[in-house]
C-alpha cells in the first residue's frame, strides 16, 4: 500500500512538473506585435532547429534571444517591408 501510495504521488509530481513550460525571459510589445525573448531551446522549438529568430504572422509575435539585436532587427524588417498592411509606419 505505502509504494502505490509512494507511485501515485511520484506519477502526479512529474505530471505537474510536466505541465509547467518554461517561461519567456521577456515580452515587449511594438506596434501591436508582441516581441518575445527566449533562451536558445525554447527559439529552437519555437521556429525550427537552424533558426535563430522568427516571425508568427498569424500571432504577431516575434521570436528571438535576448541581446540579439541583428536577429531582431532583422525580423522587424520583415514585418515592416512584410505582406501585411496593417502595420503601423
Amino acid at each position: 500500500m505505502k509504494r502505490t501510495k509512494l507511485l501515485f504521488t511520484m506519477l502526479i509530481a512529474l505530471i505537474l512538473f510536466s505541465a509547467c513550460a518554461p517561461k519567456p525571459i521577456h515580452i515587449h510589445s511594438l506596434n501591436g506585435w508582441k516581441i518575445v525573448y527566449n533562451d536558445n531551446d525554447k527559439l529552437r522549438e519555437l521556429c525550427g532547429v537552424w533558426a535563430i529568430g522568427c516571425a508568427d504572422w498569424n500571432t504577431k509575435t516575434i521570436y528571438c534571444t535576448e541581446w540579439d539585436f541583428e536577429t531582431c532587427g532583422h525580423e522587424m524588417h520583415h514585418i515592416t517591408n512584410g505582406r501585411h498592411s496593417d502595420w503601423k509606419r
